[in-house]
């Protein structure tokens, strides 16, 4: 579905990219955040640069000239020589490797007239002659043959583009590295079936990226999703979850996600009322299992308490509501002692802002979660481990991307805690990793625990470790 969104708009723009997202919205049917998003992507994928197309005679260029040539060898040196040379000729518009014709050479070029072609011939002839076997030209005059087509490429995206398989190629062309299920990222927070999870953050950390990615994998796990967010956020919410990949008015229309502030929630009578958010809350659940979702997946970000003047007391007794413990104690759930509840229908996240918390403030806030109970109920801290290894080395996240690293160690000491700690950065920055190892090495022992690591088991006789980070980036060990 995505790949097509953003072939549609590719074709549009290749069209016309000088309209607005609001008219290409428009013309797809999209919303125009979904058009803004996708546009960015190609530009970051698939678009080279915006430019125009221009009739060649009106610059006052009479030839296109294609030369076909054969280089005498293959040494790298001689290849920068000519691919240096190429660059540095402004008439030369494409360049490239090829076969075919005795020829493994293509340019094209552009040139005023008949003097000009042949003065950049035999340029062309002296400067890179001694590297060139053989060559042929072929000329072509703008202004004495008759022009069947011109150099455009709309009848490639109106006609030919859309009757091909293309997507298909695109999948071919990703599954001749790794296949892409062994790619895709695991659990981003390693939330279960059952869960239920305290995280406090900071403005340190990126929320609305690890919450999207949570979001965005449960809705193509087929699980639906509740998002209750800070009101300060009520203009900006959705255009960040757009940024992140996820169509937010595509599937908040089918019903597979539902997004509403704190104070929409908790105060629809102007006052804290969570009898009415809770059974609001039920009743969407319910029918969401009626429906025959896998999971819901439940976020509720507190923020600060400000929604509550920071008194964060009065929202606990909506933990304690009778009306869940009812739903809860169905015979399809289960409940664990002191009331705290495990239901393997729910994935459930509570986030709380602790940055102008004191220590004591935020100790009592999670033991009285808690409830004295923590077989079900777990705690992440979103901003422990965003920069573990690279604090360590003096470097920020940011910088750590796109390096690589070579670890010598000694065997008796604590590597395994470096390496973890490299392990936990890429996850607390929602970053696929990827780890080579032997199922018999400590490394393995030492990481099995985190669900988001995907591990590539070697043979025992193998002596490598290898982590693959964001990127496919190495990092041997």
């Amino acid at each position: 579905m995505r790949q097509e969104k953003l072939i549609r708009l590719l074709c549009e723009l290749i069209k016309n990219s000088r309209r607005s997202d609001r008219d290409l919205a428009k013309i797809l049917g999209f919303s125009q955040p979904s058009v803004s998003r996708l546009r960015k992507i190609l530009e970051r994928e698939a678009i080279l640069q915006y430019t125009a197309i221009p009739d060649f005679s009106y610059l006052g260029f009479d030839l296109i000239v294609f030369t076909l040539y054969r280089m005498k060898e293959s040494l790298q040196p001689l290849r920068e020589k000519a691919e240096s040379w190429l660059k540095e000729q402004p008439n030369v518009v494409f360049s490239s490797e090829g076969q075919g014709m005795d020829a493994d050479r293509v340019m094209m070029s552009v040139h005023k007239d008949y003097a000009d072609f042949s003065e950049f011939h035999q340029k062309f002839r002296r400067e890179l002659g001694p590297q060139v076997e053989s060559f042929k030209t072929f000329l072509v005059s703008l202004k004495g043959h008759e022009i069947s087509r011109l150099f455009t490429f709309n009848d490639l995206v109106t006609r030919a583009i859309p009757n091909s398989s293309i997507i298909d190629s695109q999948r071919r062309r990703w599954k001749r590295s790794i296949p892409p299920n062994l790619l895709k990222a695991g659990p981003v927070l390693n939330v279960r079936g059952g869960d239920s999870i305290i995280t406090t953050y900071t403005s340190a950390a990126d929320k609305m990226k690890i919450f999207s990615a949570f979001i965005l994998e449960g809705l193509e796990k087929g699980d639906a999703v509740y998002y209750v967010y800070t009101d300060e956020e009520s203009e900006t919410v959705r255009a960040k979850l757009e940024d992140q990949g996820i169509s937010v008015e595509e599937y908040e229309i089918d019903g597979t996600l539902r997004t509403e502030s704190l104070t929409e929630h908790f105060m629809l009578n102007g006052k804290f009322d969570h009898k009415k958010a809770a059974n609001a809350t039920l009743n969407w659940w319910i029918e969401a299992e009626r429906k025959g979702y896998n999971h819901i997946r439940y976020i509720e970000d507190l923020g600060d308490f400000s929604f509550l003047n920071g008194q964060w007391r009065r929202y606990l007794p909506y933990w304690e509501d009778p009306d869940f413990l009812e739903w809860e104690t169905s015979k399809e759930h289960i409940v664990t002692s002191q009331n705290t509840l495990y239901n393997p229908f729910l994935m459930e996240i509570i986030a709380i802002n602790v940055e102008d918390m004191s220590e004591t403030q935020v100790r009592d806030i999670l033991k009285t979660f808690g409830g004295g109970e923590t077989q079900a109920t777990r705690f992440i801290d979103l901003v422990e481990y965003v920069d573990a290894l690279s604090k360590r080395i003096g470097l920020s996240h940011q910088e750590l991307i796109g390096r690589k690293f070579l670890l010598e160690f000694d065997p008796t000491s604590d590597y395994e805690t470096i390496v973890e700690d490299f392990a936990r950065e890429s996850m607390a920055n929602v970053e696929p990793i990827y780890v080579f190892t032997p199922t018999t090495s400590t490394l393995h022992k030492r990481l099995a625990k985190h669900l988001a690591i995907k591990f590539f088991l070697t043979s025992m006789h193998a002596c490598t470790n290898i982590i693959f980070r964001k990127n496919n980036r190495p990092l041997p060990l």
